[in-house]
């Protein structure tokens, strides 16, 4: 008996160490995570929570909202300036070949990303992404005041230089929108109006701008030039406040997020090389694949939603002869209309809250909206489509279904995915937009070619 009681107590003591190595390990993974969780309350769904939860807090929140003004500013920038390069290029389809270049470059910048994720680093990212986009938005408006401005020279330098851009547009996103995943839904959403946003301000310095000067060649070049000097001033403000955001404790967490990552591919490397040896295999899928699995209903329609935008948006909708309004002043008016729209859709989310969305919500209004391939093409070839207030409510519910069914998918998807997979979730819902935006820009401009649009 005496064996038997000491054997037993041997094998209460151990169970009572492996219990406490156990919690020592959960409360060094909770607290290096920011989670503050009760030991009693520790269940499954603890490992799905963001690092800040569900709630927001108003001063990250809103430093995420200027990066993402800041990584759309030469997007926008160049959207808006389309009116411009029409102007001094008109006949290389500049409405349809510089968004094309864009979303190509974008595209591959996204692609680099998902395929080595786990050496990007969010930091050199962001600021060296914002020197490049510094650089590019001085050049662009200088060049054409050269004597090879507008000439077929300088209009390749120029979608060369937005190319560029566009690239490292890509490798900020990832990095900002990786974040904001990371933090929690909240701030995923609030990433989304920043993206609105900049499409506001943009066009409306883009509307004063275009006041200020009279509509002369001389005076459009040198409204351009102050157009993109404010958008590098804001830029460098943007970056300023990230340097910031990395000095606080939250910096801490994306600095920590990047060191682990070469940790977990080596731990990764070992389980592997362990469950090849051992009688029972421990199955480590791909994360990109754990993440398609778990996402692709967000995938599909939040990618569907931006073939229709960017196959509409500008240049086919450009098209529709406006009464009573001037082409250049048409042109600005659509994007005006669109962006503020946009804008409005992606902030409802964050205003009106709800836990979750209904999947069949998501893709009833991301497929619902082919019906403005026929609305929009009936406002080209038929007069009495083309009433001014009547194109505007078309283009108005266009740019809020977009606005709002991006900004649900993007807060949604990394909810789904297990906290290691949060930031490579948003990456990945980001890389659908862009991938939906690309398919998009190529079906635009194929259609711009064929029906001779300009």
């Amino acid at each position: 008996m005496g064996i038997e009681e000491n054997i037993a107590s041997e094998e209460s003591n151990m169970h009572s160490l492996a219990n406490k190595n156990n919690n020592n390990l959960e409360n060094e993974i909770f607290s290096s995570s920011s989670l503050h969780i009760k030991e009693d309350e520790v269940d499954r769904d603890d490992d799905y929570n963001p690092v800040l939860g569900d709630d927001i807090d108003f001063k990250t929140g809103s430093i995420l909202i200027v990066l993402t003004i800041a990584l759309l500013f030469p997007y926008q920038s160049f959207l808006s300036a389309l009116d411009y390069f029409a102007i001094i290029y008109p006949d290389l389809y500049s409405s349809s070949t510089i968004p094309f270049v864009y979303m190509v470059m974008l595209t591959i910048a996204f692609i680099v990303v998902l395929r080595f994720s786990n050496k990007i680093n969010h930091k050199y990212n962001i600021l060296f992404g914002f020197m490049v986009f510094v650089v590019t938005m001085i050049i662009i408006p200088l060049l054409n005041l050269t004597k090879v401005g507008g000439s077929f020279g300088s209009y390749i330098v120029t979608v060369v230089l937005i190319g560029v851009a566009s690239f490292f547009d890509g490798l900020v996103q990832t990095s900002v929108y990786a974040i904001a995943g990371l933090f929690g839904p909240q701030y995923s959403i609030s990433c989304q109006v920043g993206n609105g946003l900049s499409g506001v301000i943009v066009i409306v310095i883009r509307i004063i701008i275009k006041l200020s000067f009279k509509d002369q060649d001389q005076g459009n070049k040198i409204g351009v030039i102050v157009f993109f000097s404010v958008g590098v001033v804001f830029i460098i403000f943007a970056g300023l406040l990230f340097i910031h955001l990395l000095r606080s404790p939250l910096g801490e967490i994306i600095m920590k997020k990047n060191k682990k990552k070469d940790i977990e591919l080596k731990n990764n490397e070992v389980d592997n090389t362990f469950s090849q040896n051992a009688d029972i295999k421990t199955v480590n899928p791909s994360p990109l694949r754990y993440v398609w699995n778990n996402n692709y209903q967000y995938f599909i329609p939040v990618s569907f939603i931006f073939i229709l935008t960017l196959l509409l948006f500008p240049s086919i909708i450009m098209q529709i002869p406006l009464k009573s309004i001037p082409k250049d002043w048409s042109m600005v008016a659509v994007i005006a209309v669109f962006n503020l729209f946009d804008f409005v859709g992606k902030s409802v989310p964050l205003f009106y809250k709800r836990k979750n969305y209904s999947l069949k919500l998501i893709w009833f209004l991301s497929f619902s909206r082919t019906i403005f391939i026929i609305l929009f093409f009936i406002s080209i070839y038929i007069k009495s489509f083309r009433d001014v207030s009547m194109v505007f409510i078309f283009i108005a519910i266009f740019a809020f279904t977009n606005g709002y069914t991006a900004s649900i998918c993007m807060a949604e998807a990394p909810k789904r995915v297990l906290l290691n997979y949060k930031e490579l979730s948003s990456i990945f819902i980001s890389f659908g937009i862009d991938l939906g935006l690309l398919m998009g820009a190529v079906l635009n401009l194929i259609l711009t070619l064929l029906l001779k649009f300009k």
